[in-house]
């Protein structure tokens, strides 16, 4: 599955902001980045530690909910 697509099934998904590059959404207060085929939580604006290379939205929705 290309970046592409996954960002548009995240979007689906999570109703996240596409900006052309990456997709950034929030689930309940914790935000999250997607880019370059790697899904990181964000704090402030900036990425945390957390952070992994996924390929399908199950293995994002596994990341998401691990940490909210």
């Amino acid at each position: 599955m290309s970046s592409t697509n996954l960002q548009d099934k995240i979007i689906e998904a999570y109703g996240g902001l596409n900006d052309g590059v990456s997709v950034q959404f929030k689930v309940n207060d914790t935000d999250f980045v997607f880019t370059g085929g790697v899904i990181y939580q964000s704090i402030d604006g900036c990425f945390s530690g957390g952070h992994k290379k996924v390929k399908t939205l199950k293995s994002v929705i596994k990341f998401v909910e691990a940490r909210i």
